[in-house]
């Protein structure tokens, strides 16, 4: 029953529908305390941080996450790392500190092997300026089935992409991702980055189509209010200004194509 919920909650989370999913959380907790399970614990405790990272809560995010690793990590290390990596990295994006990460990011890919941490670790390379190892990183990019890492990981290969001005890359996994904007990017409760439609955004302003971007934030703007995504929001609103401002012959420099907040 608790499993159960548990992946209900994820699929509710995918969907956007997000104060359904934290309902299912918090029906979870007395399961949890009633089992004593640590796993289930801590599963719960991932997906809790999740939520407060997607509304912003990051501080408390961040010590429910370390907390949860702590516990987690000496029976299941690699799935633990592979988490807390992720979460980590949803924060240092976040607050304009990605570039803070590259090292623990290829650590966690190379102990844990999870397919899709290298897409996220390109984009810690591109926050960090580091342009031609962020192009190898992607460069590498595999054909992958479409697991429950799929959206997530493809999502930040898109903007890791579409920051690198790589237009072919861009053009493909844009249109992979197409089908998919009303979703959130999410892998499950533990990470989720707004909505996919943002990233398809990102996409459609580095090809210089400013009337797509603005198609694909209107239904980001629709979807992070709904979650109550208001970090997400707020970086979508301001990819509004930046196309109109593309729509109105403005030029978009690499450095301006997506703010990074924290740096002046």
């Amino acid at each position: 029953m608790a499993g159960a919920r548990l992946l209900r909650a994820d699929s509710l989370v995918i969907l956007g529908r997000i104060p359904e999913a934290v309902t299912e959380l918090d029906l979870v907790e007395p399961l949890a305390k009633q089992l004593r399970s640590q796993l289930l614990g801590a599963q719960l405790n991932w997906a809790r941080a999740g939520m407060l990272r997607l509304a912003g809560s990051w501080s408390q995010a961040d010590a429910l996450s370390r907390a949860t690793f702590d516990l987690h990590a000496p029976t299941r290390r690699y799935t633990a790392l592979a988490t807390r990596a992720a979460q980590r990295w949803e924060t240092a994006f976040m607050t304009g500190t990605g570039a803070d990460l590259v090292d623990e990011l290829r650590a966690a890919t190379e102990v844990t092997g999870v397919s899709g941490l290298p897409n996220v670790l390109a984009m810690a390379l591109v926050e960090a300026d580091r342009i031609e190892d962020a192009r190898v990183a992607l460069h590498h990019l595999e054909p992958r089935t479409k697991d429950y890492t799929w959206l997530y990981t493809r999502c930040w290969a898109l903007l890791a992409a579409s920051r690198l001005g790589d237009t072919a890359l861009v053009t493909s996994l844009r249109g992979q991702l197409l089908p998919y904007r009303r979703l959130a990017c999410a892998a499950s409760a533990n990470v989720v980055s707004g909505s996919v439609a943002y990233f398809t955004a990102e996409a459609a302003l580095t090809l210089g189509d400013p009337e797509a971007a603005l198609a694909d934030l209107a239904i980001a703007v629709e979807i992070d209010q709904a979650m109550g995504a208001l970090p997400w929001l707020a970086r979508a609103r301001d990819a509004i200004t930046r196309a109109q401002q593309l729509r109105q012959g403005g030029h978009l420099s690499r450095s301006t194509r997506a703010a990074r907040p924290g740096r002046s």
